[in-house]
Formats: structure tokens, C-alpha cells, sequence
């Protein structure tokens, strides 16, 4: 798989935003004059404007990857060249530039034909810090880690659907973990990637110690219907022993998360 080496990434803080329908308009004519240089420079500058305006749509990530294609393939970088074909097909297969050329054009097909988006493996994608809006190829995630398949994608980060600070290509390789890293500052409530797995943990843990609280609890009801009644009071005591055993477990897990994250079980 290819990386993406030229602007990869980009965090926005400046306040004229040009829209992307603009820039990518730029990427299109640059590539189609032979101006390769210049293209490159608009590229960085279509990044921006994601990283600045709304989240990206469908059609204009194809004309990017498409455009970034021809640029591979110019500069000899055949297998990168495929990649963008296929991000381009995965996200509009309709959308083409006939200033591209018809043998550009087979060539996605080709692709297209001989590799399935539903075959394809998967990779996981982290957002640091967590707690923005995130899509991935114009796509809202909410939940993370995102299993989306390897190979190009777009991630942009902000704190709504109409306003990203942060935008980013990336290129995601089969059954691994990328943690995508902005330089935003986290947002208020929210947690780091390693508190969020902390508290997994600790949540895991609380549950295991309230389950054996209530299994034991229902033990010593029951033990009430046994004819034995010494055997029934003997069944109480233990269960009773190990149902406060559960709940010092449950309310010892609480009391360490909130000594580890300064923050309050809820």
C-alpha cells in the first residue's frame, strides 16, 4: 500500500475559509495544463478547506483521489496511482474527468473489477483527542475505534458537522491500529485515548463484582426453600459472604476509577 507523502495533514485556524467546490475546481485545472508543481500546491489547498468548512462530500474526494492519481502515475509512482483510482471508484465510481484520458479511465475499471470493497481487510482508526465530531471520507463515526477498509481515506475533526479544524489524509493498512493525532485541544468533558480504554476496564471490572454480588444474593434467597435447615443457614452465611465480597469489589473499582481520572462515577 502507498503512502500519501505530500500534505498529509493540516489543522485550521485561520478565519477566511474558501470552499471546496473552489479548490478542487483549482486541483482539476492545474492537472489537466500539465502543471504538476502548481497542483501539488492546490491540493495542500483543498486540505485546508476541509480542515476549515463542512464535511467533504462523496463526489469531491473522488475528483481529488482522481487527480492525485494522474499526478502518481506522472511522477512514476504506479502502485500509489492505484490507490487513488480505487479510493476515487469506492466513494463515486460514476465520477471521471475525460481530460484524464481513456486509458486511465480502463485502468479504474480494471481495478474496480478485480477488487471488492466488501473483500477488502480492514484497518482500526483512533481520533486523539477524543470527543470532536469525526468523519472519514465525508462520513460521520461516532463510535471508535472505526474499522474502515484499508487503503486512502480523508479524516476530518471539528466540533460539528459544518465546521472541521482538522483535516487529514491517510492511508490505512489491513488489521492495524492508526491513531489519528490533531493538534486541537481537547474539548471539555471528554477523555483521553487512554482514560476511555481505562475506564473500559474499570467498567468491566465493576460489572464482574455486581454480577457475583447478585448471583450470591440470589443464592441465599433461595437457600430458604431447602429442607436442611442447617445446610440453608450455611448457604446463607457463604452466599452472603460472597455477595458483600462482590460489592466491595464493584464499590472498591469505583473508588480507584475516580482516584485515577479525578472524575466521579456516573
Amino acid at each position: 500500500m502507498a503512502l500519501v507523502v505530500w500534505f498529509i495533514a493540516t489543522t485550521t485556524a485561520h478565519a477566511q475559509c474558501v470552499d471546496q467546490p473552489t479548490r478542487i475546481t483549482e486541483v482539476e485545472s492545474a492537472v489537466l495544463e500539465g502543471r504538476d508543481a502548481d497542483a501539488l500546491k492546490a491540493v495542500s489547498r483543498l486540505l485546508e478547506s476541509f480542515g476549515c468548512g463542512p464535511l467533504a462530500n462523496a463526489e469531491t474526494l473522488a475528483r481529488m483521489w482522481l487527480a492525485q492519481a494522474v499526478l502518481f502515475d506522472n511522477s512514476g509512482e504506479t502502485l500509489a496511482a492505484n490507490d487513488a483510482l480505487l479510493a476515487a471508484a469506492e466513494l463515486s465510481p460514476a465520477t471521471w474527468v475525460d481530460g484524464y484520458g481513456l486509458a486511465m479511465r480502463v485502468r479504474q475499471l480494471r481495478l474496480m473489477a478485480r477488487e471488492s470493497l466488501d473483500d477488502r481487510p480492514k484497518g482500526n482508526v483512533e481520533i486523539e483527542p477524543v470527543g470532536y465530531v469525526t468523519g472519514i471520507d465525508g462520513t460521520r463515526y461516532d463510535r471508535f475505534p472505526a474499522r474502515i477498509p484499508a487503503g486512502l481515506h480523508l479524516v476530518q475533526v471539528g466540533p460539528s458537522v459544518n465546521e472541521m479544524k482538522h483535516a487529514e489524509l491517510v492511508d490505512v493498512l489491513p488489521e492495524t491500529d492508526l491513531v489519528v493525532v490533531t493538534n486541537l485541544p481537547p474539548p471539555r468533558r471528554s477523555l483521553t485515548l487512554e482514560a476511555r480504554r481505562r475506564r473500559r476496564f474499570f467498567t468491566g471490572a465493576a460489572f464482574a463484582g455486581g454480577a457475583l454480588a447478585a448471583y450470591a444474593l440470589t443464592a441465599a434467597t433461595n437457600a430458604g426453600f431447602d429442607n436442611n435447615p442447617r445446610r440453608s443457614v450455611a448457604i446463607v452465611n457463604n452466599s452472603l459472604v460472597v455477595a458483600s465480597a462482590g460489592l466491595l469489589a464493584t464499590s472498591g473499582t469505583f473508588f480507584v476509577y475516580g482516584g485515577t481520572t479525578g472524575r466521579r462515577a456516573r
